[in-house]
């Protein structure tokens, strides 16, 4: 939740961190894994982050109508 004078600043930053860790250095630990540990652990690891960020996403969801009303944005 951001003002909404600095929204594209961290609409942005948000973009760049999605590629930097997801699109840029995802497949090459994803395909260190699987040829090191075999192709199951590489399928584990993807369920893993992505139920990870769901519990953080539903964690983070309780404070969304106290941190929309800081912000000063509407919802």
């Amino acid at each position: 939740m951001t003002h909404p004078g600095v929204r594209a600043s961290g609409f942005a930053l948000n973009i760049l961190v999605i590629h930097l860790f997801g699109d840029a250095i995802s497949p090459p630990v994803i395909g260190y894994l699987s040829g090191r540990f075999g192709d199951e652990i590489g399928f584990y690891l993807i369920a893993f982050v992505v139920l990870l960020g769901g519990v953080f996403w539903i964690c983070g969801s309780v404070f969304l109508e106290r941190d929309t009303r800081l912000a000063g944005t509407r919802g």
